[in-house]
Parts: structure tokens; sequence; C-alpha cells
């Protein structure tokens, strides 16, 4: 709805966006420049938000459940649910970095020159 209103998203025309052969993805926004978007109502920076939020979840809950076997004293759960917990680590955070899937602002510019 956002996107017919403002027409434009990051920056970008509504057409660029929504295009099946868009080259805007959002490995190429960095998460704080879309948040910082947030208030001028910008409709990709809530759907960032929205898979920021999703993302976040099941992170939080893996964490929680570390705390809570070591609560229980129950150190095989603790330690398999650490490891889990690396693993996402390695998966949201290094990998992406590996694969040069991170963030880069320049490339948001070449292809969006209205962003700020």
């Amino acid at each position: 709805m956002l996107f017919h209103v403002k027409g434009e998203a990051l920056g970008c025309s509504e057409t660029l966006v929504m295009s099946s052969t868009s080259p805007i993805n959002t490995t190429v926004i960095p998460p704080m420049y879309a948040l910082s978007r947030l208030p001028s109502l910008d409709p990709l920076s809530f759907i960032i938000l929205g898979l920021m939020v999703l993302i976040a979840t099941p992170v939080l809950r893996v964490a929680l459940g570390i705390v809570s076997f070591a609560m229980e004293r129950d150190w095989l759960y603790v330690f398999i649910t650490a490891v889990v917990f690396i693993n996402l680590m390695l998966a949201i955070f290094v990998l992406p970095s590996i694969m040069h899937l991170h963030a880069n602002a320049q490339l948001l510019k070449l292809l969006c020159p209205s962003s700020k």
C-alpha cells in the first residue's frame, strides 16, 4: 500500500523495486539505513524491519534457552543449545561477509541515485 501512496522506496522508483528482474536486493541495503527511513514511511524499510524481527525471534528463543538450561544446571542441553546459537550467529553475521553479501551503500547509490 505504501508503495502506491509514495511511489518509491529507499529513493528507488516503484517499478525498479517491484520488477521481477529488479537489481534491488535486501543484501545491498544496510539495516541502519533502512531503519533511518522509517519515519518517512518508506515501504521497503518496513519490510526490512519485519524481516529483522522474524530473524530475531528464533535467535532470542535460543539465547533464552541457554539461560534456562543453565539455571536448571542441565549442561548437556546448555552445550547443545550453545552450538545451535553459534551456528545461528555464523549464518547471520559471518557467512554473508564471506559470501560478499553484506550491505554496500555505494551499490545502493548506483542503483538508486535519488537515495540519501
